[in-house]
């Protein structure tokens, strides 16, 4: 039993595929709530991390699922990762900041 979907992306090239994801979780687990993950770390490639254009438009599509009421909730995973990706975790920063 699924109580609420933390739904990760572990590829990058996944995240380009949003739209399609947040479908097919919802047709796989219809009505429980989802919480989107993010990750700074590319951890399906090893030593990779996320770009911080493709970060933006991951938040970009969180907040257009929150406001639809599709999302529950965001978790940002990455607190190891900010000294290692400094410009993907400024990007996150910037974006939270001016929402």
């Amino acid at each position: 039993y699924i109580d609420v979907v933390n739904l990760w992306f572990w590829h990058k090239d996944e995240i380009l595929e949003y739209d399609e994801k947040i479908e097919l979780c919802r047709q796989k687990f219809p009505g429980k709530p989802i919480i989107q993950g993010i990750f700074l770390h590319e951890y399906g490639r090893g030593d990779v991390g996320n770009p911080p254009e493709l970060l933006v438009y991951q938040l970009e599509k969180c907040r257009e699922y929150l406001t639809k009421g599709v999302l529950e909730g965001v978790i940002l995973l990455g607190d190891r990762e900010i000294k290692k990706w400094p410009a993907s975790a400024e990007a996150v920063r910037n974006f939270l900041k001016n929402q």
